[in-house]
């Protein structure tokens, strides 16, 4: 079987991981150059770390993560919330936080070694679909056939808007902010820690090396 995956991030890269361990190549592209030091800190739930170990990457993990140590929830005036000491969700795997970056290299690397080739600075021209394949014209000038394309690009997906037309995006008044902290910059904070005001959220989160 031949598969495009298009959009080369979490989901991306995920879904070539295991398609490669079931003996099935895809090929993945990425409308970027490369990944540099995009996003910040994710905390995977046991869904995602399974998933992850069952790709093979227990080791990968282990080596950029660092584990549930507390949680709390605060309002904003610092009355307490929610208190957590140690991982509540242990029952049924793994909560860790990482990087995004770190992320990106490990479901990269391990996409590269089991023969997926990922294509950089690539995306979707075009799409045609006939009764039993999909014809797809990409940016480089290049067309090919496959049996199914995979449409894992994004909040502004270029497959979504062939395949369905243009589909306007509400702004509904959320904004976010994020920087890096050296960990010695904030020496009592050991966790996760959040405040909760009126529409608001101020939140703290620890990864390996930064929060």
């Amino acid at each position: 079987m031949r598969i495009l995956i298009v959009g080369g991030g979490v989901s991306g890269l995920g879904l070539a991981n295991r398609l490669a361990q079931h003996g099935i190549i895809a090929t993945v592209i990425e409308k970027t150059g490369g990944y540099g030091g995009v996003g910040f800190t994710l905390k995977l739930w046991p869904f995602g770390t399974n998933q992850l170990q069952r790709m093979g990457f227990q080791d990968d993990l282990e080596r950029v993560m660092a584990p549930f140590i507390k949680h709390k929830a605060m309002t904003s005036s610092g009355n307490q919330l929610v208190s957590m000491t140690g991982d509540p969700f242990s029952t049924y795997g793994s909560t860790v936080t990482l990087k995004r970056k770190d992320l990106m290299e490990i479901l990269l690397g391990g996409a590269k070694r089991r023969g997926v080739e990922v294509k950089f600075n690539t995306t979707v021209e075009r799409i045609e679909e006939s009764e039993d394949e999909v014809t797809v014209t990409l940016s480089d000038g290049s067309t090919d056939t496959y049996d199914l394309i995979v449409g894992a690009d994004g909040i502004h997906s270029q497959v979504r808007k062939i395949v369905f037309g243009s589909m306007p995006l509400n702004f509904n008044g959320c904004v976010g902010y994020a920087w890096w902290l050296d960990p010695s910059e904030l020496p009592t904070v050991d966790g996760t820690q959040e405040y909760y005001g009126s529409g608001k959220l101020f939140g703290i989160y620890t990864s390996k090396d930064a929060m």
